[in-house]
């Protein structure tokens, strides 16, 4: 089966029965010989064409055995027995390819001879095909044989001819361990992309080389199929969608990078983005920001009292060795005992301390700020590719079943 071509290659024995009153004789007449053998050339023949021929041969049945000899019995039975290889042309469906059904028909018939003039029969209802040889892709079920009476255009007189059809059903093991399992693997594979980490940097090219690895299966089944638009095989359906999936998969991993790297940007989280984000969907996949992490701006807050005095223990002994007590003021300073200037340079070096303390502490909040903002927009494209991943986790199924339950 070609089926790119739509062609038939076909072994079989033809067998012709009929009987010529003209070639019978009395056995006595010639030392008891009841049967005799005759060229083609030497006998009448009918005039058989196949047909559907698809061979760049002549299609009469005559030109497939100039060198094989006829039976004749004395009787006028004639056997024109002799094997062949025919190809034949075939509608191919591909509809439930690779688990499709094909019905190829054998047509022969007279093509001078009006029915009137040669009329056919068929000896049974069904070919013979017990000598079938097994064939590691195709089953044959039946093998069917139908005689038919057609009026053409042409002619008034009737015109017989025979057709056997070939009912041939597809192995698909083949198929299913070399192109169905493989695009459900890559599938796979590319589902569980979304739950990569994508700072990992490895999932782009993942989702890439994913994409063209299916591609290249894709160009493999349009090489074996023939080229129709009458429907869509059901391969061709599976593959398409694998495609399609695989395609939403790297614009959404671009999608997914862009939202990553956010908060790399300084861009800040509204706060509706988090409420459904972090919270509603966020709760759906498991993927919330831990309290820990969120809570982390109150222990900077504790560094620094409403006033601005530092709590610290190494900043207390240095005003402590500068003449202060934990529980005096920073401002006004206590100045007994002590000279102006002298005075004036602790109250200095005091509130420079407080000044670069309070400068430090702001910073320190600002990149913590800085940090829980990305933290979120990490978390948001986490929780975004959960969400896809299960989303084609069950999309694929329900198009696998969809898909592949028309063969019921």
């Amino acid at each position: 089966m070609d089926e790119r071509k739509q062609t038939l290659l076909i072994t079989v024995w033809f067998r012709f029965y009929w009987n010529d009153d003209r070639l019978t004789w009395d056995p006595d007449d010639y030392g008891g010989m009841t049967e005799s053998y005759f060229s083609v050339d030497e006998i009448w023949l009918p005039d058989i064409t196949l047909f559907n021929n698809a061979n760049d041969k002549p299609s009469s049945i005559k030109q497939y055995s100039e060198d094989i000899f006829v039976r004749a019995d004395f009787t006028g039975d004639i056997r024109w027995l002799f094997p062949s290889i025919i190809m034949t042309s075939c509608k191919i469906d591909m509809m439930l390819f690779p688990f499709d059904t094909q019905r190829c028909p054998i047509q022969y018939g007279s093509w001078m001879l009006t029915g009137n003039q040669l009329d056919l029969f068929t000896r049974e209802d069904h070919g013979d095909y017990k000598v079938f040889l097994q064939h590691g892709e195709w089953n044959l079920l039946e093998f069917p044989a139908k005689r038919n009476v057609m009026f053409y255009n042409c002619c008034p007189d009737p015109y017989v001819d025979l057709t056997y059809t070939m009912v041939l059903k597809r192995k698909p093991l083949f198929y299913i361990y070399n192109l169905i399992i493989p695009c459900g693997l890559l599938l796979i594979v590319s589902i569980m992309g979304f739950l990569m980490p994508i700072a990992s940097g490895t999932r782009a090219p993942l989702s890439i080389m994913v994409l063209l690895s299916m591609t290249v299966l894709q160009l493999n089944v349009s090489s074996t199929i023939p080229i129709q638009s009458e429907n869509t095989p059901l391969i061709s359906q599976y593959i398409g969608y694998i495609l399609l999936m695989m395609s939403l998969n790297v614009i959404l991993t671009i999608g997914s990078l862009n939202i990553h790297y956010r908060g790399h940007y300084g861009n800040r989280m509204s706060d509706m983005t988090r409420k459904v984000m972090l919270g509603v969907l966020g709760g759906l996949v498991c993927k919330t920001l831990p309290k820990s992490k969120a809570d982390r701006k109150h222990i900077i807050n504790d560094l620094v009292t409403n006033n601005g005095q530092m709590k610290t223990e190494g900043n207390m002994e240095n005003f402590k060795k500068s003449g202060y007590s934990g529980n005096q003021d920073l401002n006004p300073v206590n100045t007994d005992g002590i000279d102006d200037e002298r005075i004036l340079v602790h109250n200095n070096i005091n509130k420079l301390l407080i000044v670069a303390h309070e400068s430090k502490t702001e910073k320190k909040r600002q990149e913590e700020e800085e940090r829980k903002t990305r933290e979120e927009w990490m978390m948001v494209a986490m929780v975004t590719d959960h969400l896809f991943a299960i989303f084609f986790f069950f999309t694929s199924i329900v198009t696998f079943f969809s898909i592949f339950l028309q063969l019921i």
